[in-house]
């Protein structure tokens, strides 16, 4: 929080150093929030920061959790929900998941998202220990659409931890 130049400065150095010289780290209206656009994969790069951290805790110091985004789309009902083939497409079948939606400055109904989605998404919904996270991140008019499992959303401080 309010070192947001000091992280867009460090994230841009992790995504190149990652192999993307060409990445784009934007800050937000939302104090302590960026965006980062990379041709990367972004759970790759949440998974290969967390090793470089394990190995050099000190080689990170201003980007404290890293949440990847796997697609983008207008923050609207129906765009989100169109997303449900691709969410579909990612969880295995026989595998549980449960939505999680994230807002900040918009209006869009987070309980109307989840029952587009969940409507449209075969597997079945388990709210404890879900094998994958269908997590919808909303920033104003835009919204990011993600599938992950335990471990893709990169926390510092809990890494950095766990290495005292």
């Amino acid at each position: 929080m309010h070192f947001e130049e000091h992280a867009r400065d460090e994230m841009l150095d992790i995504l190149e150093s990652l192999g993307d010289s060409e990445a784009k780290v934007t800050i937000t209206g939302y104090t302590g929030l960026l965006t980062a656009q990379t041709c990367l994969d972004p759970v790759d790069v949440t998974r290969r920061t967390g090793q470089k951290i394990s190995e050099e805790p000190w080689s990170v110091r201003y980007c404290l959790r890293m949440v990847p985004i796997q697609r983008t789309v207008r923050a609207s009902i129906a765009d989100i929900a169109g997303e449900s083939g691709f969410v579909a497409g990612m969880i295995p079948e026989g595998e549980t998941y449960k939505i999680y939606v994230k807002k900040r400055g918009s209006a869009v109904s987070g309980t109307e998202i989840i029952k587009e989605m969940a409507l449209r998404i075969p597997n079945k919904v388990r709210m404890k220990q879900p094998d994958r996270m269908v997590l919808v991140e909303i920033i104003q008019d835009m919204a990011g659409i993600s599938v992950l499992q335990e471990g893709d959303v990169l926390g510092v401080h809990g890494i950095k931890r766990s290495l005292s």
